[in-house]
């Protein structure tokens, strides 16, 4: 079984996840840290929109060629390993991901259409002109952009299944050992990545705003509103208004707060949830994160305090 914890940004999805990871019936592939291949801009997902959702030569070949750069440079990643900073894909990533694009590939030849042509530097337009205009060569051997057109959906769906267990090094797991992954579906659209998986569970978090603005203030995080209380109530708003009702028995929902202050209780509900044994213990921390939640309640500024007590009263959770 995979399980998948999502969350909007400084939500407090990583407690969920080493509470699981720290289980003996789970692995985390890539060591705890977050696997956005799936759900990210360029990655599976867009193959997927852009192949049979919104397909055109043109969307199917740009997202081949965005796929293409951004898994590679995704495998480059290194993250957290014990204590060290270390690679987090295994070794052979870009040998799986070369084949994965091999194996949804249904032709692939190189082309030069107007869209990419204006998106050109002046040097590669230079050496495009001289290539064709002047020594008049075979379209096919200018080869600047390559246009890859997907197999069937069947197919594609089939192959990315095969393509995200070799990533998590499946066969390497004894039978009776889930996989953990923390961000690899989206938090709004969760009931769209069923079928990238075998077998998935989706657990989603939120958490008080207080909360989340003062993570994302104190850090200075750099992908989120994070230095304009204003700026973040407007944020705040908009992705839980977006975030669909759940009606699907493979997906629950875990308010952070309520997950620590209660323990015993709610981790039964998510042990039911995943259809886990509750006589296996985690090395979770609890203690230490359970530090993380009033932190705002005794650190953030009193004017931000109320101005999010005011405008998100419909969100607190403490």
């Amino acid at each position: 079984m995979y399980v998948v914890t999502a969350s909007s940004g400084n939500s407090g999805g990583g407690a969920v996840h080493d509470y699981l990871k720290n289980r003996d019936d789970f692995k985390s592939p890539f060591y705890g840290n977050e696997f956005r291949l799936i759900n990210d801009p360029d990655g599976i997902d867009n193959l997927y929109k852009n192949f049979y959702e919104n397909f055109s030569v043109n969307n199917a070949a740009i997202a081949f060629q965005r796929f293409e750069k951004f898994s590679i440079l995704s495998s480059k990643i290194k993250g957290n390993v014990s204590n060290e900073l270390k690679p987090i894909y295994p070794k052979n990533s870009n040998k799986i991901i070369s084949n994965y694009i091999k194996k949804i590939s249904y032709i692939e030849y190189y082309a030069m259409p107007q869209f990419r042509y204006l998106n050109l530097n002046i040097l590669s337009k230079l050496y495009f002109f001289i290539k064709y205009k002047i020594l008049k060569e075979k379209i096919n051997k200018i080869k600047i952009f390559k246009v890859r057109l997907p197999k069937d959906e069947k197919e594609f769906l089939l192959e990315t299944r095969k393509f995200i267990d070799k990533l998590c090094q499946k066969k390497n797991r004894s039978k009776n050992t889930n996989i953990i992954l923390d961000q690899s579906v989206s938090y709004w659209r969760p009931n769209d990545y069923f079928k990238y998986f075998n077998n998935l569970k989706i657990i989603l978090v939120n958490r008080d705003p207080r909360s989340i603005y003062y993570s994302m203030h104190s850090r200075n995080s750099k992908a989120f509103p994070s230095s304009n209380v204003v700026t973040f109530a407007k944020w705040y708003k908009k992705i839980r208004k977006n975030q669909l009702k759940i009606k699907n028995k493979n997906i629950h929902i875990v308010q952070y707060e309520k997950f620590l202050n209660n323990f015993n209780s709610e981790s039964k509900k998510l042990n039911n949830f995943l259809k886990i044994s509750q006589k296996v213990k985690s090395k979770f921390n609890l203690k230490f994160s359970k530090k993380n939640i009033l932190k705002a309640k005794y650190n953030l500024s009193k004017k931000d305090k109320i101005y999010l007590e005011r405008v998100l009263k419909d969100y607190l959770a403490w």
